[in-house]
């Protein structure tokens, strides 16, 4: 496909906006042919960490349900067409992820301490989060963080998911859906901490 060197009649019509987001269609033609782009502004900040546990050598993330990857499944009706919809499995709408929050600050880092103990139960110094990046993703100022941990874990939530050490190649090259923010935090993890446990 041709990249398009001039688009005409570009246009935004803003579809809903609050304190954090701001939902947008952009409006243009391409060679004559009327187009457009939904977007999602923030204006707000996301914090993710990466949390390693040295007593198993285990990466701890947290599974979630994304009711977006349903659209990736074949027989998705229109609702006009079909205004009751239809039964799908959730199979394959289920990701892997880190923990994550979303603040109005990029250095306050309470915000992401309190989601891991809500979450976890874990209690985290502020002290052993290391800044790893920050970067822009998904429109949202996105800040990256490692910490490890030698919590004694016992009843974890079913959401949790433990990934062993010696598991981790095999988990990157065989998940099927794997954000992009764990997939960067686990390279980075490779290349700067994997010899301290080798």
């Amino acid at each position: 496909m041709k990249i398009p060197t001039i688009v005409n009649n570009v246009r935004s019509a803003v579809l809903k906006r609050s304190q954090r987001f701001s939902f947008y269609t952009l409006h243009f033609q391409r060679e004559g042919n009327p187009r457009f782009w939904e977007i999602l502004s923030a204006d707000s900040h996301r914090q993710g960490v990466l949390l390693f546990d040295v007593n198993s050598k285990s990466f701890i993330l947290t599974r979630k349900f994304r009711p977006a990857l349903l659209s990736r499944q074949e027989g998705v009706p229109c609702e006009e067409l079909n205004p009751e919809g239809v039964e799908l499995s959730t199979d394959g709408c289920i990701t892997t992820e880190l923990f994550t929050c979303v603040t109005q600050s990029s250095e306050n880092t309470d915000p992401i301490v309190s989601q891991v103990k809500r979450e976890l139960g874990c209690d985290l110094d502020e002290e052993q989060l290391k800044k790893v990046s920050s970067l822009r993703m998904w429109g949202e100022n996105y800040h990256l963080f490692y910490a490890s941990t030698d919590f004694s874990f016992s009843n974890l939530p079913p959401y949790v998911h433990l990934v062993p050490l010696q598991n981790l190649d095999n988990f990157i090259e065989q998940s099927d859906i794997l954000s992009s923010d764990l997939t960067l935090a686990l390279e980075w993890w490779k290349w700067n901490k994997s010899s301290d446990y080798s």
